[in-house]
């Protein structure tokens, strides 16, 4: 009794560190799989909801957490397993699911840092209808329960691998024309297998003149429509990136130079005819136009845009991002590892486009 009167009495505060490390929060749920034959490893993989991965965006994960085969039960193509993402700073979030089919997924590697030919992915949807993603928010060290990952896409294809068409992996960006061309490669390394194109499940570019109003007529380009009758809206999209550490330069922390070069409206000579739009077509060379402009982004968030002649010469990398949202980047860590066919030269997979200023 003596004591409640005393603690009563007293104006008691808790001691606090204001160096303390902020509380974070969990989410966790259940992740539903339909159509696997049989269960695999599950990855979860946490988006900032402003910073979303492909093909919405450019972003990637900023934390996983895996899920054994053998935590999931069901049968009939029909399987679940719980789920636990925690250390999540605040904030609004998009999580998504990959069954990782043949095992070869590692979110370290930019090689092996995506869904393969017959993985399946997914998302926490919008609703059962709608299986965009939805955001989940947390704050203030919450723990929210019963967020449903549903996967159920199956990827129908390999990565979009590939490399350079033999002299033409540069660019002078002088020329408002300036072009160069990539094509599909089969990867056969020690990290990773992907098919030949043309084998069963093989590696292929996809491409596609988006027409979402299904007019015949290719949809503008959403940034350089505007400039140009021939800056079309297209899959795959392609991003290229000024490379630091091959051109010998630092830069601030979180200064980069990027920018997207466009399915070249030319494309028909490579094609011997165009492409219908709307419709998805695997092709054995693509050729992409230099729009003229990066971005110069800098580490307090602001861009600015830069134009040719003034476009930062030398090594930039190049990742092609499918509709499906798989990716592909040179250079990559296949180009010093081993490679397990005579037929595939590593080497190639460590080149760069190099843009001049002549």
């Amino acid at each position: 009794m003596m004591l409640s009167l005393i603690f009563a009495g007293c104006a008691y505060e808790a001691p606090v560190d204001p160096d303390a490390p902020a509380v974070l929060n969990a989410i966790t749920g259940t992740v539903v799989v339909s159509g696997a034959d049989a269960a695999s490893d599950m990855i979860i993989l946490l988006f900032d909801a402003s910073d979303p991965g492909p093909p919405v965006g450019t972003g990637s994960p900023v934390s996983f957490s895996t899920i054994p085969a053998e935590d999931f039960s069901g049968g009939s193509g029909l399987l679940s397993a719980p789920y636990v993402m925690t250390e999540i700073p605040d904030g609004e979030w998009l999580l998504l699911g990959l069954m990782d089919v043949d095992a070869d997924f590692h979110p370290l590697l930019s090689s092996n840092a995506g869904g393969t030919c017959g993985d399946l992915a997914g998302t926490y949807p919008v609703s059962a209808t709608a299986l965009s993603s939805a955001t989940v928010s947390v704050a203030g060290g919450q723990l929210i329960e019963g967020v449903s990952v549903v996967v159920a896409a199956e990827y129908p294809t390999e990565r979009p691998a590939f490399t350079f068409v033999e002299g033409a992996d540069y660019l002078d960006q002088t020329n408002p024309a300036a072009t160069f061309s990539i094509a599909p490669a089969g990867i056969h390394s020690e990290l990773v297998q992907l098919a030949d194109p043309g084998e069963e499940c093989g590696v292929m570019l996809i491409t596609e003149l988006v027409d979402a109003d299904g007019d015949g007529v290719p949809d503008p380009h959403p940034i350089y429509g505007g400039l140009s009758d021939l800056a079309f809206d297209a899959w795959p999209k392609v991003y290229i990136r000024y490379s630091e550490a091959l051109n010998g330069v630092t830069l601030e922390d979180g200064e980069y130079y990027a920018g997207e070069v466009l399915v070249s409206p030319f494309m028909s000579s490579t094609l011997g005819g165009s492409l219908t739009p709307g419709l998805p077509t695997p092709v054995e060379t693509l050729d992409l136009l230099f729009p003229g402009a990066v971005g110069h982004y800098s580490p307090d968030g602001t861009v600015e845009t830069v134009y040719a002649p003034d476009v930062p010469t030398g090594a930039w990398e190049v990742t092609v991002v499918l509709s499906t949202g798989q990716t592909w980047t040179l250079p990559n860590e296949t180009a010093v590892y081993p490679a397990t066919d005579g037929s595939f030269d590593p080497s190639l997979q460590g080149m760069t486009l190099t843009i001049l200023s002549r």
